[in-house]
């Protein structure tokens, strides 16, 4: 059986489209690197993080557990990712210090557990990273 010159001329062609799709469609990287959250989100308007804290994820595929700090306390649990879907565990293990300065530390560090805890989930574009659940996104740049 003979194939056609036309044929074998095309093939290299879909078999670099095909690639190319499948490259697409894997995120970017999120495990081994450490984002430190920018904003909270809610319903379209940016809250900066407060100055003076410092909230991160760390999230770890081989283990698949987040750690990090929420600011005040550190945080750890599992989590879940499949393609561009992501979900933890609504309720995060954490240390249970208290901290008073910056004010409003505390509220931020619970508007972040909750938001974490209702993720759904996530893109990352360059070095940011956008968890996102209803009504509420995450913000991230690498740290």
């Amino acid at each position: 059986m003979r194939i056609p010159a036309r044929f074998l001329a095309v093939v290299p062609l879909l078999v670099t489209a095909l690639l190319i799709a499948c490259d697409e469609e894997e995120p970017p990287a999120l495990e081994g690197r450490t984002w430190l959250l920018t904003a909270i989100e809610t319903s379209g308007t940016q809250q900066p993080a407060l100055t003076g804290t410092e909230i991160t994820a760390t999230f770890d595929a081989a283990k698949g557990q987040v750690t990090g700090s929420a600011g005040c306390n550190n945080y750890f649990g599992g989590y879940k990712r499949q393609g561009n879907a992501l979900s933890f565990p609504p309720a995060m293990g954490a240390t249970r210090k208290f901290c008073g300065e910056p004010e409003g530390m505390m509220r931020q560090e619970q508007d972040y557990l909750t938001a974490l805890g209702a993720a759904q989930g996530y893109t990352i574009k360059g070095d940011s990273l956008r968890i996102t659940g209803p009504g509420k996104a995450l913000v991230f740049k690498l740290k």
